[in-house]
């Protein structure tokens, strides 16, 4: 499937999240961090700037994504 022109396609099944839970996915080439939150999923770039440690494997503390190298909260 050409991804190019499609505005929307399917990354992950939703079920597959736990509230609270974080999945790494890629899009055409890019990793993104999946988090599920008070019942709705969120995207963000998965690399964080500082370091470039994966988000998604970090930990879920309110409304921030911590990495898990340096502890830092986006």
């Amino acid at each position: 499937m050409n991804l190019d022109n499609q505005p929307f396609f399917d990354v992950l099944d939703e079920k597959t999240l736990a509230e609270g839970g974080m999945a790494i996915v890629k899009v055409k080439g890019r990793r993104i961090a999946v988090i599920r939150r008070s019942g709705n999923l969120h995207a963000i770039d998965n690399d964080c700037p500082h370091v470039g440690g994966y988000l998604g494997q970090g930990t879920l503390e309110g409304d921030n994504v911590v990495c898990p190298l340096h502890q830092m909260a986006f």
